[in-house]
């Protein structure tokens, strides 16, 4: 989890200011607001992130690569064991 953490704020820390606006904007709509009351946790963050992930694809944008590319993200992206979401976009 605390490598995850650090994928995280790898990829927030990277973001323009229009793409955080345009980010900010995407997590103030209605249905994320709902993932995000369900699922956030300060301390435990990839289930929120992977949860919105599959709600939103256009999420992968901000990714400076695919995310569920790495082990690590195996599990949460996919819980169940579905096969792995194709990559993101560039």
């Amino acid at each position: 989890e605390l490598q995850r953490g650090q994928d995280l704020r790898a990829i927030f820390t990277r973001l323009s200011d229009r793409q955080l606006r345009l980010l900010l904007w995407l997590f103030s709509r209605p249905g994320l607001q709902g993932i995000i009351s369900r699922y956030g946790d300060i301390d435990y963050q990839s289930p929120l992130f992977a949860h919105l992930l599959r709600a939103t694809p256009l999420l992968r944008m901000f990714m400076p690569h695919p995310v569920d590319a790495a082990p690590r993200w195996q599990r949460a992206l996919n819980p169940a064991g579905e096969s792995a979401p194709a990559s993101g976009l560039p």
